[in-house]
């Protein structure tokens, strides 16, 4: 059994071989850190730096990505929504464009109709017809789907799409186009605006027709009256009185009732044979009256008359304007070319 003595010696021993090796490895420590290793201590201190530098890497690339990634994300973000804004601008100035000339092409077959309509509507314009047919108007070529659609593509359009024109000359080009649906949008209007102005004109002129018409008859009736108290059945008052009799049973009294007189007839068979009936008397101051008044229902329907050749003027005009405006569409804007456009 040891002694108290000998255990204190193994102790001391043990403590004392371990302070040789805690010094024995500080001694290393410091070596390796004071670069004073050769062999061993190279690869010892070159494991500890590339230890170091790969534990960094990873954190600075880290670094890096977060930084520049919203970036990044955000310019192609940017370059995509151009993109996108463009190829999308440039799909609808195409779709719009061709819209505008489809339906700049569709003004062909009404204008065509337009004119020939014109055409068969002109022969009633002879002085004879009192009443005239209403004539047949295309609502299309009032250009209203067109005005509501965009021209503005059409000059983009020319320039970098269809044809690939120079920049003038797709300005020129669609001037001429916008000029041509003018046009045709005001000689419509036109032509409907000219028969209603010859309608309320002529509505005005039978008003006053009527009116002037009425009294005439009264002083036709009163002077009836005094001839016969005054003239005997022979005399060449009386003989004059019974011919402007006839007239008024042939031509006015079968529409006292209804009122559907033919004025033109009217001005034609009744008005100058009864004023070569009022010579013998026309002295007379009733029989005066009665030729006043019936002079009066003349100018109206010789006014009505005018009213309808003033629409026969300015229907000529519109028909020539409409021919123009169809052999500009042909010929000089290659309407085929551009509707394959």
């Amino acid at each position: 059994m040891p002694t108290i003595l000998e255990n204190s010696e193994n102790q001391v021993t043990n403590n004392t071989d371990s302070i040789s090796i805690d010094s024995l490895n500080n001694s290393i420590i410091e070596n390796v850190l004071n670069h004073e290793l050769y062999d061993d201590s190279t690869q010892i201190v070159t494991t500890a730096q590339t230890l170091n530098v790969n534990n960094n890497l990873p954190q600075e690339k880290s670094d890096y990505f977060n930084t520049f990634m919203p970036i990044l994300t955000l310019f192609l973000g940017f370059i995509l929504t151009k993109g996108y804004d463009f190829a999308v601008s440039k799909f609808k100035m195409k779709s719009s464009a061709k819209q505008w000339l489809e339906n700049f092409i569709q003004l062909k077959t009404p204008l065509d109709k337009q004119i020939i309509d014109i055409k068969e509507y002109l022969p009633q314009f002879d002085g004879t017809n009192f009443e005239l047919k209403d004539p047949k108007f295309s609502l299309f070529l009032n250009c209203e789907v067109l005005k509501s659609l965009d021209n503005k593509v059409l000059v983009p359009y020319f320039s970098k799409g269809f044809g690939k024109m120079p920049y003038k000359v797709a300005v020129v080009l669609t001037g001429e186009l916008k000029n041509l649906v003018n046009i045709i949008e005001h000689d419509s209007s036109n032509y409907v605006q000219s028969y209603k102005n010859m309608q309320s004109e002529i509505s005005t002129h039978i008003t006053l027709f009527n009116e002037v018409f009425n009294l005439f008859r009264v002083k036709w009736m009163e002077y009836g009256t005094f001839v016969e108290i005054n003239y005997k059945k022979g005399s060449a008052e009386f003989l004059e009185f019974v011919k402007m009799g006839q007239l008024m049973t042939e031509y006015i009294h079968p529409h006292v009732d209804d009122g559907e007189f033919d004025l033109f007839l009217l001005g034609r068979e009744y008005v100058k044979p009864f004023f070569e009936a009022t010579y013998t008397d026309k002295s007379n101051p009733i029989l005066n009256d009665v030729i006043i008044y019936l002079n009066k229902c003349d100018q109206h329907i010789k006014a009505i008359k005018m009213e309808q050749k003033y629409l026969k003027i300015r229907l000529e005009k519109i028909q020539k304007s409409y021919i123009d405006t169809q052999l500009s569409m042909a010929k000089k804007f290659e309407i085929n070319k551009i509707k394959n456009a």
